[in-house]
């Protein structure tokens, strides 16, 4: 996973950036948590790129009989094996996942990742910081209120916020109406804003991301007698997801050019072992399930026809400057020739002279992260939940101030 630094931020937002960062008033060195399902990104607000990107998963000891497998120096007696530690070991762990389709759903587990966080990543204190955390759009409130409970009441931490993921990116670009786009690792989320504002009836979700993807490209590449199954191995084909695949503009086309001269397309990947693969129509193939998830038997329409649709939701005076802003975010959204394949798709759903532009900013893997930031050193920002509003108010105070 790569990390971004300025340099590859434009020079308007480095601007904007530089103007938070002189800003001395932003309380207790705020930190920006993004948890993902399948990734979290972490990091002090101020440096505006996350200074770690970890795997959303804690890994709990398997069965005793398994220990007899290794010698004493493989062997941890840790309760947890976290994030790099656990992918080296997994083939003797049970790996969990806290977050499921953007959701919470294990938080003994999910303490455990951001006590992992603090300490053996950021190596800080919580209770000399503020924190802001995202979440999903679907996120239940009972989620809000034990996030709440568990940042003042286990780590002490002195502020707190939490902001719905597709707000961010609207905060990183500065744009107060648009439609975000987020493709995450298990669920896709359409957003529309007018003047900051979430138009609900627009909104929708997809079940489908990147490790959707990682376990098509599986499936497909069995086809060439190749397996991948364990937890281990999948993460050799979510690297050539990341590393080899596009998004065809023409599918159809590119399928027959594939078949009749596959040298077009055929790219060599190496496994740890020294084996050589070849990678051919699958670079393509993976991605096409955003446009077609029926290739995954799912009945969704295509990404592209949940645009529209969101997008013809909302009130007609303003689906003009909604096709005009469509934003894409995370990491799923990275596949080169992605956004142009789908602006040309929206476009051929819209009314004649319907003027469509998908707006693909280079950092957009992180922009929920980077929007986190921008947030946490606002010093006009009024929005903190202090501990002390905690201490009067109880967890009810996160429905108050965050919306």
């Amino acid at each position: 996973m790569k990390f971004h630094r300025l340099k590859k931020i434009g020079f308007r937002f480095r601007r904007y950036v530089r103007r938070l960062q002189m800003q001395k008033s932003t309380p207790f060195r705020p930190i920006v948590f993004d948890n993902g399902t399948g990734f979290s990104k972490i990091g002090f607000a101020e440096d505006m790129s996350p200074q770690f990107i970890i795997r959303s998963i804690v890994g709990n000891e398997d069965y005793l009989d398994r220990l007899n497998q290794l010698t004493s120096k493989e062997l941890s007696f840790k309760q947890y094996y976290i994030q790099e530690e656990s992918i080296i070991k997994r083939k003797i762990l049970i790996l969990k996942y806290p977050i499921e389709q953007g959701v919470i759903t294990n938080w003994d587990d999910m303490e455990t990742l951001w006590k992992y966080s603090f300490e053996n990543k950021l190596k800080i204190s919580p209770e000399e910081h503020s924190v802001v955390l995202t979440d999903s759009i679907k996120n239940p409130k009972k989620n809000r209120e034990k996030a709440i409970e568990i940042m003042f009441e286990k780590f002490g931490i002195q502020n707190f916020y939490i902001e719905k993921q597709p707000v961010l990116p609207m905060i990183q670009m500065k744009k107060k109406t648009g439609i975000v786009v987020d493709i995450g690792d298990s669920i896709i989320q359409i957003v529309p804003f007018f003047q900051g504002k979430i138009i609900l009836n627009g909104v929708k979700t997809i079940n489908l991301g990147g490790r959707d993807l990682t376990n098509y490209m599986a499936k497909i590449l069995t086809e060439k007698g190749f397996s991948f199954i364990t937890a281990f191995e999948r993460e050799f084909v979510r690297d050539i997801k990341e590393t080899l695949c596009f998004s065809s503009s023409d599918f159809d086309l590119d399928l027959k050019i594939a078949e009749e001269e596959p040298h077009q397309f055929n790219k060599e990947y190496v496994l740890p072992d020294d084996t050589s693969i070849t990678i051919g129509n699958e670079r393509f193939r993976c991605p096409e399930v955003l446009f077609q998830p029926y290739l995954l038997r799912i009945e969704d329409p295509g990404i592209h026809e949940q645009i529209f649709e969101s997008i013809m939701k909302c009130d007609q005076k303003i689906r003009k400057n909604l096709f005009q802003n469509i934003i894409l975010s995370g990491s799923s959204s990275m596949f080169p020739g992605f956004s142009d394949r789908l602006q040309k798709e929206i476009y051929q759903l819209c009314p004649e002279n319907t003027e469509v532009k998908v707006i693909a900013d280079s950092i957009r893997d992180i922009s929920v992260w980077v929007g986190g930031a921008c947030f946490a050193l606002d010093k006009n920002n009024q929005k903190w939940i202090s501990k002390k509003n905690y201490q009067d108010s109880g967890v009810s105070i996160v429905h108050q101030k965050c919306q």
